[in-house]
């Protein structure tokens, strides 16, 4: 009987683990698409103190919360949201507005992506 309630709380335990990840990463996903919806969909020379002060917010999120996540998230997922970021970045830097707009889709793309794996949710775990 012991090996039973043993068993019984292993498997509460790692449920527990699993959830907590999914809403932690999910609150993670939820901020950096909030920051990505607040950048414009092109980039003018007006706009790109705007566009940096947002993605700098984004940089400052994503190394502040960036162990966290990576306890559950592979760190290919990591690392192409990380590059989608600094893409963007000098997309703004270099004045393309071309190349700014297919980044931002990108790194939008990317957030959704983690954001779909992570979830609790038949889609997530299959």
């Amino acid at each position: 009987m012991k090996v039973f309630f043993c068993a019984c709380t292993a498997f509460l335990v790692s449920v527990a683990l699993v959830a907590a990840s999914a809403v932690y990463t999910g609150n993670f996903t939820d901020e950096l698409a909030s920051l990505a919806g607040k950048l414009p969909e092109t980039a003018d020379e007006k706009d790109s103190a705007e566009i940096l002060g947002v993605l700098e917010k984004m940089t400052d999120l994503w190394s502040r919360r960036k162990f966290g996540v990576s306890l559950s998230v592979g760190h290919r997922e990591l690392g192409e949201i990380e590059a989608a970021i600094l893409t963007v970045e000098a997309a703004v830097r270099s004045g393309s507005d071309g190349n700014y707009a297919a980044a931002l889709v990108n790194l939008s793309q990317k957030i959704d992506s983690l954001a779909k794996s992570e979830k609790l949710s038949l889609d997530g775990i299959l």
